[in-house]
């Protein structure tokens, strides 16, 4: 697949310009307390050919997958397996939790569940909700059943899974699922006829919504990710999976932008993705007035049974923080 020749200014969060030495950046991205996402050690055209690797290799790995499910149901006849967590689902054979409250129940505090937290912070109205990397199906559902108020869902994936009657069954209760790359501008590759629109589709689901914001977003592919970036990554070049994580910062915060005043996201990050937000928001919240957060580390067994460290966090808005974040504030000056 072609590499696009320039990536946007949106990419990477800041001004920058082209000049016969290279890509320059303002100096405030060479400032101290940014390390793990751009190392201050090499220069900004060094770093920048990197994040291009690690950002084409994410989109490939996006084909990749894609592929591989369309050459499963071809070769099997069957669909590909789908991996739909509910509320509850108990631990994996290799330690991993499976439904959403094993992942996330420990960010809840005494509440102890996600059902419990989204009554506890949102009575009075139905929350609109959204997962980002899964179907969301087996989620709404359970919360559903447990007396959550649900306006509208969507889960976003690179295919739809569904049966006709499962879709039938969601039009409904007014769930989507819409199909999109969550960490790329739009793409598309003519070899495997695909065509992703970047975050348009989210942006076009919530708009059809008398909110045109989330009040809970929740990410849960670290484990995923880790798994295909190990299983495709080129031999020799670990640094693209360590630069991929500046590429899931620059997502986080576009997922951030859909989030309500007062909305909540359970996310699962690398750990210096997640020291990155910390950081940010003590920055632009040095009292605690903006945001709510919770951490707690995490391991995940990948299929070789090689333990990967990872960061659940819990970020909710309180009254008064941004509505949009951009990359250069999460650097320190």
């Amino acid at each position: 697949m072609t590499e696009d020749p320039k990536l946007p200014e949106q990419d990477l969060g800041a001004d920058y310009e082209i000049t016969p030495g290279g890509i320059f950046l303002p100096s405030e991205y060479w400032s101290k307390g940014k390390e793990g996402v751009i190392s201050p050690e090499t220069s900004f055209r060094e770093n920048y050919r990197k994040f291009r690797k690690a950002y084409k290799f994410l989109k490939e790995l996006s084909v990749l997958h894609f592929n591989d499910e369309k050459d499963h149901k071809e070769r099997t006849g069957q669909p590909w397996p789908r991996y739909d967590s509910g509320l509850v689902g108990g631990i994996d054979l290799r330690g991993n939790p499976v439904g959403f409250n094993e992942e996330f129940g420990g960010l809840m505090g005494e509440l102890g569940s996600i059902e419990a937290y989204i009554k506890a912070n949102y009575p009075k109205r139905a929350i609109i909700l959204m997962e980002l990397g899964g179907s969301a199906r087996n989620l709404v559902y359970d919360l559903e059943k447990r007396g959550v108020g649900i306006e509208a869902s969507a889960g976003v994936e690179l295919a739809d899974h569904r049966e006709p009657y499962e879709v039938w069954e969601d039009v409904a209760i007014n769930h989507e699922v819409l199909n999109t790359d969550i960490f790329c501008e739009p793409y598309s590759d003519g070899e495997s006829d695909i065509k992703f629109s970047g975050m348009e589709p989210i942006a076009e689901w919530l708009g059809k919504q008398e909110r045109d914001k989330c009040d809970l977003i929740i990410f849960r592919i670290i484990g995923p990710l880790f798994n295909f970036s190990l299983e495709y990554l080129p031999k020799g070049e670990k640094e693209i999976f360590e630069h991929l994580n500046i590429i899931f910062l620059r997502s986080f915060l576009k997922w951030y932008d859909f989030l309500s005043e007062d909305g909540t996201m359970l996310a699962t990050c690398p750990n210096n993705v997640a020291d990155q937000i910390i950081k940010f928001a003590r920055v632009i919240d040095p009292e605690g007035k903006y945001f709510e957060i919770e951490t707690e580390e995490a391991i995940f067994t990948d299929k070789q049974f090689v333990d990967l460290a990872y960061t659940r966090l819990r970020l909710k808005r309180l009254k008064g923080s941004p509505d949009k974040i951009s990359l250069k504030e999460l650097f320190v000056k």
